[in-house]
């Protein structure tokens, strides 16, 4: 055997000795961006947001930037981010992700 083939071969042992969960957590990661969501955020914390569609990951993720430069995903399919994903979708080269943040009363 070659010595070129060795890592090949034990890159096959260990995947089949690794347990399948483990494996899926592993993939999901390379996957999906958002791995834990928050039900809903306060708008006045929100700066910037992504809303990310990947053929890579089963789920819509919502990358939200807070003020603070902290990056917390939302999750998509409740209220607020149901909300998000309807104005980033008719967003235009003219439009803002900042206008689909509500401005709150002075």
């Amino acid at each position: 055997m070659h010595c070129k083939s060795y890592p090949a071969v034990l890159v096959l042992l260990v995947l089949l000795y690794t347990d399948v969960t483990v494996l899926e957590a592993v993939l999901l990661r390379e996957m999906c961006e958002c791995l834990k969501t928050v039900d809903r955020l306060p708008w006045r914390l929100i700066a910037d947001f992504q809303v990310i569609r990947s053929p890579l990951c089963s789920n819509v993720q919502i990358v939200v930037k807070l003020k603070t430069n902290e990056k917390i995903c939302l999750n998509p399919d409740l209220r607020q981010g149901q909300r998000i994903q309807k104005c980033w979708d008719r967003r235009t080269d003219t439009v803002e992700p900042e206008s689909c943040i509500p401005l709150l009363p002075k």
